[in-house]
């Protein structure tokens, strides 16, 4: 349950000021940033950029052809963290085709969250070659949370549920590990039980 401070800054007041919103991402990346302590996040080369509706063509951040890393400490495609897409180019669709709209002008652009407290922000651009989509150039540089907002026209709370729903996500699988792993170790226990009625405890010192 929230606590009572949490309460404290989201009763109805009219909205929420940019600094209430910048102290409650904060407390979001601190949960954030422990949990991925315990929990191996996947890592920025990982990342799928599908294309169409259908997402019948996928791209993983690695085969991209050239990678720029700008202003970055640190950071790579093995950089682990949460992503998720900030804008996607327009896209028109003929037939079975799918052909992007002034492409070049219109990347697709990436923000993650990484294991390290860091913002990020990639720019992928696909070129169209040999009748088919390549994703030709990737450029990853750090960024802040005002700067996504400002440049993005994205707001705060956007930001604070995308953290928000990557705990939830987490949490999800880790729960779901945890019922097979408990289905598991029942098995395990009704097997033992089983043998030791029939033949006895054994011998063997633990």
């Amino acid at each position: 349950m929230p606590d009572h401070e949490f309460f404290k800054k989201v009763l109805p007041q009219g909205e929420l000021s940019d600094d209430v919103w910048r102290e409650l991402i904060g407390q979001r990346e601190f949960t954030m940033v422990h949990l991925m302590d315990r929990y191996t996040p996947s890592t920025l080369g990982r990342f799928r950029l599908g294309l169409g509706d259908d997402g019948q063509c996928l791209w993983n951040m690695a085969k991209a052809q050239n990678v720029t890393i700008q202003d970055s400490d640190g950071c790579s495609m093995s950089s682990q963290g949460v992503f998720r897409l900030l804008k996607t180019p327009a896209i028109i669709r003929l037939g079975d085709c799918f052909r992007l709209w002034d492409r070049l002008q219109q990347p697709y652009y990436l923000l993650g969250f990484t294991r390290s407290g860091k913002w990020l922000v990639a720019e992928a651009k696909l070129w169209f070659s040999s009748y088919s989509y390549e994703l030709q150039d990737l450029k990853v540089q750090e960024t802040a949370v005002d700067q996504v907002v400002q440049e993005f026209a994205i707001d705060r709370r956007t930001i604070w549920e995308f953290l928000g729903n990557s705990i939830l996500d987490i949490y999800k699988r880790k729960a779901e590990e945890f019922e097979s792993l408990r289905s598991q170790a029942d098995q395990v226990k009704e097997e033992q039980e089983f043998v030791m009625a029939l033949y006895g405890c054994t011998t063997y010192p633990y």
